[in-house]
């Protein structure tokens, strides 16, 4: 009865063993999948830093030629502005001229 009771006692114990050592593996198996996840995570994270950097640099560059741009556009726009004045200025000199001219002869 004694040898039974161990016998019982061993497979039990033997049993057990078997579980913890399935539940180590499981937590094992977890662990590394959790592990190869966050890896993929911080790649990707990197990823898409490295590709928001290279963006704004790009973005920052248009800027600049865009901002360079504008003041040119600005400063040909004042000079067209001067000129359109000038050409005014003197199309109204010129038919003034013009007018009084015809006065005369007529």
């Amino acid at each position: 009865m004694k040898l039974g009771c161990e016998q019982t006692f061993i497979t039990e114990a033997e049993h057990k063993l078997r579980e913890k050592e399935l539940a180590v593996q499981r937590l094992e198996h977890d662990r590394r999948h959790l592990a190869d996840r966050e890896k993929e995570e911080r790649q990707a994270k990197a990823q898409r830093v490295v590709e928001h950097d290279a963006l704004r640099t790009k973005l920052t560059a248009e800027m600049t030629v865009l901002r360079s741009s504008l003041s040119l556009l600005q400063e040909s726009h004042v000079d067209v502005q001067n000129t359109h004045s000038q050409l005014s200025l003197s199309s109204a000199a010129a038919l003034d001229t013009e007018k009084a001219s015809a006065a005369v002869l007529a």
